[in-house]
C-alpha cells in the first residue's frame, strides 16, 4: 500500500516538473499568455517581449513590467477589433505594430528620448504625440494615410530614413523644396533630382530625402553645418563636403567619390575606409559655399 502511494506521489511530482518545464520552455521560446498579453521572457536580461494582445480595450497603456521582468519590446499587435489609442511608456525599447485598422492615436510618454521600430499600415492613425524630451526618432510610420500633421520636438537631432512614407503628412509637404524639423533635421526634400544641395542650417539628413537609389544624382553639395548624414552614394555620384566632421557615413554604402578640402575629416575618413576621394579645387570650394548659403525654398516647422 505504502509503495503504491509513494509511486503515485512520484508520478504526480514528475508530471508537475514536466508541466513546469513545458511552461518555462514556452515562456522563453514561443511565449505564454499572461492576462491580455502573450509574453516571451528573456531570463538572462530579466526582460520580457510582448508578442500579442487579446483584450478588448479601446485605449491601452503598454505595461512596463510583468512578473518582475521589465518589458523590452512590443510587437504583433495587429488586427485588434477595439484598440484606438496606444500609450507607450519611456521604458519601451522597441515597437512593431502592423495593420491595425482601428488604431487612431499613438502617444509616447514624456521622458522618452528615443523611439525605435515600425508602425506600419495603420491607415487610420491621425495623431502621433511625441514628448519634448525626444531626441532620436529611429521609428518609421509607413502607410498612415490619415496622418495629416506631426509636431516634431525641437530637441530631435536624428530621424531615420523613410520616416513618414505614404502619409498625408508627406504629401502635404510635397511642394516644399526643403522641410526642416527638430534641431536642423531635413525631413523632406523635393528639389532637383540630378543635383542635390543640402543648405546651410541643416544638421542631419538621410539618403531617403533625395532619390539616391536612382542613377539621376550626379552631385550632392553638403553644407558645413551638417553633422550627421546617412548616405547611399552610387558609383557615378560625387559628394562635396567642407571641412566639417560628419557622422553616420558608412563605407559599405559609398561607391561614388567624396570631394573635400585637403586635410579635412572627409579625406581622413576615405583613407581609413578605402573610399574614393579627391581634393576639392578652389572653384569647387567657392561653388559649394555659394550653393549651400544661397539655397532658398527652406520651410521650417513652427
Amino acid at each position: 500500500m505504502r509503495k503504491n502511494i509513494l509511486i503515485g506521489i512520484c508520478v504526480v511530482l514528475v508530471a508537475g516538473f514536466v508541466a513546469v518545464g513545458l511552461i518555462a520552455y514556452k515562456a522563453v521560446n514561443g511565449g505564454i499568455w499572461i492576462g491580455d498579453y502573450k509574453c516571451m521572457f528573456v531570463p538572462s536580461e530579466k526582460k520580457v517581449h510582448l508578442r500579442e494582445y487579446r483584450g478588448n480595450s479601446q485605449e491601452i497603456t503598454i505595461p512596463t513590467e510583468i512578473l518582475g521582468f521589465r518589458v523590452k519590446a512590443v510587437s504583433d499587435i495587429y488586427d485588434t477589433a477595439t484598440i484606438e489609442k496606444i500609450i507607450i511608456p519611456k521604458e519601451i525599447e522597441y515597437i512593431d505594430i502592423t495593420g491595425n485598422e482601428n488604431l487612431k492615436e499613438v502617444v509616447f510618454e514624456e521622458g522618452t528620448t528615443k523611439v525605435n521600430g515600425f508602425i506600419t499600415e495603420c491607415e487610420n492613425i491621425s495623431n502621433i504625440t511625441f514628448p519634448d524630451s525626444l531626441e532620436n526618432m529611429s521609428c518609421a510610420f509607413f502607410g498612415a494615410k490619415a496622418l495629416e500633421d506631426v509636431t516634431i520636438p525641437q530637441g530631435v537631432t536624428y530621424i531615420t530614413f523613410n520616416a513618414f512614407p505614404d502619409t498625408a503628412f508627406e504629401k502635404n509637404h510635397s511642394s516644399d523644396q526643403y522641410y526642416v524639423v527638430g534641431d536642423g533635421v531635413l525631413l523632406f526634400y523635393n528639389g532637383q533630382p540630378d543635383e542635390i544641395v543640402i543648405p546651410e542650417g541643416v544638421k542631419q539628413f538621410t539618403w531617403s530625402i533625395y532619390p539616391g537609389v536612382s542613377a539621376d544624382v550626379k552631385r550632392i553639395y553638403i553644407s558645413d553645418t551638417v553633422e550627421c548624414a546617412d548616405l547611399v552614394i552610387r558609383k557615378d555620384t560625387e559628394v562635396l563636403f567642407g571641412t566639417n566632421e560628419v557622422d553616420g557615413l558608412d563605407p559599405e554604402y559609398i561607391e561614388g567619390t567624396l570631394v573635400a578640402p585637403e586635410g579635412s575629416y572627409i579625406e581622413q575618413f576615405c583613407k581609413e575606409n578605402g573610399v574614393d576621394f579627391r581634393v576639392m579645387t578652389e572653384d569647387e570650394e567657392a561653388d559649394l559655399q555659394q550653393k549651400t548659403e544661397s539655397a532658398d525654398g527652406i520651410v521650417y516647422q513652427e
